[in-house]
Formats: C-alpha cells, sequence, structure tokens
C-alpha cells in the first residue's frame, strides 16, 4: 500500500510541474482553473493507477496434474457359478455379485490409477472379445490353446515359455476331488480304485472336465443337472462324481454329500487355477500397469491380513445357501 501513496505522489507532481507552474507566470483566472483541473484528474488517475497495480493478481502456480485412471474392461461369463459369480443375465447384482467379482473389487481398490468396469457376457463371447481387444481382462484357467488371445502371468522360473503360470500368480484356486459311496470307499487306495479297470465319473456338463490320469481310467458321465449326482451314486448308476472339495484351502463340500453314505476321497484329482488374463492389445499398451495388478495380487496373498481378508469373502460365500 505504501507503493500506491508513492505512485500517486510521483503522478500528481508531474502534472503540476507541467500545468500548475504556469501560475507563476501567467496572473490569468482561466489558467488558474485548468490547473486545479489537471490536478484533481492527475490525482484521480494516480490513485486509479495505483489501486490497479495493488488489485492485479499474482502469476498462478503450475499446479501438478493429476493423472487419470486407466479404465480397465473386465468380462466374466452371464451364468452363476457357485461361489464365483451369482446371478444370471447380463447386469452385475449390486449386493453379492460373487466371490471372484469380490476378489476383484478388493484387489482394484488397492490400484488407485484404475478404474475396473464389469461386463457379463456368455463365456465364448468374452474369449472372443478379448481377443479381438474389446475387453482387457478375463479370469481363466490355463490352457495353452488361449495363449493366442491373451497374455497370462509369468512362468515359474526356469520353465518353458509354454509352461503353466507361476501358481503364485493365480486369483483363485480350487480343489477337485472324487465323491463316492462309503461302500465303494473301502476300495480307494489313494490312486485308484482297487479292482476296477474303470470307474464312470459324473462330472457337471460344460463347467468341469475330467482330467487325464494315468492311475485309473475315468468315463465322464455328464450331467446337465448336477444335482442328481448323489441321488445316481445311491443307486449305483456311478461309481464317482467330481466335486470341488476345497477354495482357497476352505472347506467346499457340498452339504448333501457330508453324509454317512457318501465320502470324499482325498488327495484331489486335480487342482484348478484361474488368473488374470490380459489382451495382447491391453498388455502392449499398459506393461508397467499389467506388471503391477499381477504383483499387486501375488502381494494380497503374501501378507497374512490382506489374504485373511479374502478367506473371509469366499467363506461368507460357501457358508451360505448354496444356489446354482
Amino acid at each position: 500500500m505504501a507503493d500506491s501513496h508513492f505512485l500517486c505522489q510521483v503522478i500528481a507532481l508531474q502534472c503540476i510541474s507541467i500545468d500548475c507552474l504556469a501560475i507563476v507566470r501567467v496572473d490569468q483566472g482561466m489558467m488558474r482553473r485548468r490547473c486545479i483541473l489537471s490536478l484533481h484528474l492527475c490525482i484521480w488517475l494516480g490513485w486509479t493507477a495505483a489501486l490497479s497495480a495493488h488489485q492485479t493478481p499474482a502469476p498462478l502456480r503450475n499446479e501438478p496434474t493429476v493423472a487419470t485412471p486407466t479404465p480397465v474392461r473386465i468380462c466374466y461369463q452371464d451364468s452363476a457359478l457357485f461361489p464365483y459369480f451369482s446371478g444370471d443375465g447380463h447386469q452385475l447384482p449390486t449386493t453379492r455379485p460373487g466371490a471372484t467379482i469380490e476378489h476383484l473389487q478388493y484387489l482394484f481398490a488397492r490400484i488407485p490409477s484404475t478404474t475396473p468396469t464389469f461386463q457379463r457376457l456368455p463365456w465364448q463371447r468374452c474369449l472372443k472379445y478379448l481377443s479381438d481387444g474389446k475387453v482387457d481382462l478375463v479370469v481363466a484357467n490355463y490352457n495353452i490353446m488361449r495363449r493366442s488371445i491373451g497374455r497370462y502371468p509369468p512362468v515359474p522360473m526356469g520353465a518353458g515359455d509354454d509352461a503353466a503360470p507361476d501358481p503364485a500368480y493365480a486369483l483363485t484356486h480350487q480343489d477337485v476331488c472324487l465323491a463316492t459311496s462309503s461302500r465303494l470307499a473301502m476300495r480307494w487306495n489313494g490312486k485308484n480304485f482297487s479292482g476296477m479297470n474303470k470307474v464312470t465319473v459324473a462330472h457337471p456338463q460344460s463347467k468341469m472336465s475330467l482330467p487325464p490320469s494315468e492311475q485309473m481310467k475315468m468315463v465322464p458321465y455328464p450331467l446337465q443337472d448336477y444335482s442328481l449326482a448323489p441321488e445316481l451314486l445311491e443307486e449305483g448308476r456311478i461309481d464317482a462324481m467330481a466335486v470341488v472339495c476345497r477354495i482357497r484351502g476352505l472347506d467346499a463340500v457340498p452339504k448333501e454329500l457330508k453324509h454317512p453314505n457318501f465320502t470324499v476321497l482325498e488327495p484331489p484329482i486335480y487342482v484348478h487355477r484361474g488368473y488374470l488374463v490380459f489382451s495382447y492389445q491391453f498388455a502392449n499398451a499398459q506393461p508397467q500397469l499389467v506388471q503391477q495388478i499381477w504383483h499387486q495380487q501375488r502381494q494380497l496373498e503374501l501378507q497374512a491380513a490382506t489374504s485373511h481378508a479374502l478367506d473371509a469373502i469366499y467363506q461368507s460365500y460357501l457358508s451360505s445357501t448354496r444356489t446354482q
């Protein structure tokens, strides 16, 4: 404000020196009036200039730019698959969408540079969209043929490029066991049924296929309505049925098989793992982000607190009434 007063005084003095000093030489009323008017005008101009200078805003500082989160388009099947996906249709359920969806939401909440969106389509269309780059991510088990349409996490150190990904990067893992009648369970030696050349094994049609086995010959018996399997087992029409017995190490045996008439056999015949598979278009455009997401998922499993939080998500579904 002191600078403003000084500026005003300078402008006024300049006006006086130009016009008002003429009063000494010219004793005329007109000149005197001119001097007074000029002085008033100069004072007004000085105050205006000072006020303007005082109110001129300081230059804006360069504010740091905030990066826009990268959208990640996630596709999953439009039919229920307990406990991973709930409900049927294209809409994402607003509550309890499934353990896998909650798992993904938990994961991406810890990567603020991303914005995940979910899309439900028939499974084969999800894979086609992944190949075309129309979606960025699916959760899928390992299949060497799928390497042509999506990028899997790294393989274990020293393994070939066509090997299965490192299990440490798996998002989900489940153990598949055989369940049989208590009578046939007495023949089970941990590898096969003694005295039986082949075993008829029921499995859900289109949802699970039997793995190849060098220990015994398993004859597939696909069922569209898998709730019929325990009844067929009791009637002796099948020898065994494939069941998911553990998810993340948590008990996942269906309640209907926890009965004296049935026995779930150990060890599992197969371990099924689901991985985060990215489209090649997304992986090539965002290589560092893809590595970050894989690494973050691995860290969630290594840290006790976050691993237990994920266990709680899956347990909340396994403890509830099972719905197909």
